[in-house]
C-alpha cells in the first residue's frame, strides 16, 4: 500500500483463481443433473492436468480443484494428459493418468488444457468420448473451434449469458453428423475467468 499498490485488488484476483476449480465442478455437475445424468458413480473425463497448454508442467495447476471436488460426489474421474509425465501426476497429486480414453464411456468430458491433441480430436472426437445417450462437454480453455459453437447454436440448442448450451429437446438434432440433443455443452464465458479489475 506505501508503493501505491492495493493488495485487495490482488487478494481478489487470488480468490477467483483459489475458487475457480469449484466453480467449474459445480457447473459440469449441475449440467450433469439437468441432463438427468447422476453424478454418484458417474464417469467424467478430465482431457489436461498441466499448468498449460502444451506444456508438461504440474506446477500450480488448478485442473486437480477440480477433480477433487468431483470426487467429493463420488464421481469416478479418469485424467488424461499427453504431455504430463504419469509418475509426476501420481507423486505429487495422487491421480493415476490414462493412457488412452475410451470411446463412448463418459457422462461428462471437461476439457480442461488446450494441448494440441485435443484441438486436433475436433469437435468429433471429443464428442465420441462421451456416451451416445446422454453427455455433458465442458470447455474450460476454448479448445473446440468458433464455428462448432456457432453451429451448436443453430441447431436448436440454448445459449444462455454464461455461454452454457443445452438442449431444448430429448430429440436428436444432429448439425452435420457431430451434435445432438442428447449432448449438453458449456464453455466458460471470458469474464468469468478473468480477475476483477
Amino acid at each position: 500500500q506505501e508503493v501505491g499498490h492495493h493488495p485487495q485488488v490482488i487478494l481478489a484476483g487470488r480468490r477467483t483463481n483459489d475458487n475457480m476449480g469449484g466453480y467449474v465442478a459445480g457447473q459440469v455437475l449441475k449440467l450433469m443433473v439437468r441432463k438427468g445424468i447422476n453424478p454418484v458413480g458417474a464417469r467424467i473425463l478430465m482431457l489436461g492436468l498441466a499448468f498449460k497448454e502444451n506444456c508438461p508442467d504440474l506446477r500450480n495447476t488448478r485442473v486437480v480443484d477440480i477433480v477433487q471436488v468431483l470426487e467429493g460426489y463420488n464421481v469416478r474421474v479418469d485424467a488424461h494428459d499427453p504431455w504430463v509425465d504419469a509418475t509426476e501426476a501420481q507423486h505429487e497429486y495422487g491421480l493415476s493418468l490414462i493412457g488412452k480414453p475410451e470411446e463412448g464411456a463418459y457422462d461428462a468430458i471437461v476439457l480442461a488444457v488446450g494441448h494440441d491433441q485435443f484441438r486436433a480430436l475436433g469437435a468429433d472426437g471429443v464428442r465420441a468420448l462421451g456416451k451416445p445417450e446422454a453427455s455433458v462437454l465442458y470447455d474450460v480453455k476454448y479448445v473446440l473451434p468458433r464455428e462448432w459453437w456457432t453451429a451448436a447454436c443453430r441447431s436448436g440448442i440454448s445459449r444462455d449469458p454464461m455461454h452454457r448450451l443445452t438442449s431444448n429437446t430429448n430429440t436428436a438434432a444432429p448439425v452435420g453428423a457431430h451434435l445432438g440433443a442428447t449432448l449438453s455443452i458449456h464453455r466458460i464465458a471470458p469474464q468469468a475467468r478473468s480477475a476483477p479489475q
